[in-house]
């Protein structure tokens, strides 16, 4: 019985596991700041911003530099700038 219970519960795990992906679009990102957790538990004023077509680097001596993006269903092999906003 502790090995069906085992097994149950295994195979729940792997099942959210896999199920883990979400789906994410541009607007999702649009005016958001993200941290690295490594930045956030040592204080760090390095963050993260998203606009439409640019993340930007906000660095800790309040610099930035601006990179341009965008979201893809699959990994693509180099980038395509004709898909940034």
């Amino acid at each position: 019985m502790k090995h069906l219970i085992f097994l149950i519960c295994a195979l729940f795990a792997c099942i959210n596991t896999v199920k883990a992906q979400v789906t994410i679009s541009t607007s999702d990102l649009v005016g958001t700041k993200w941290q690295l957790d490594e930045q956030y538990d040592d204080n760090s004023k390095v963050y993260y911003e998203y606009t439409d077509t640019t993340m930007i680097w906000h660095k800790s001596d309040g610099s930035t530099l601006s990179y341009p993006y965008y979201l893809s269903d699959t990994i693509p092999t180099k980038f395509d700038y004709t898909k940034v906003g």
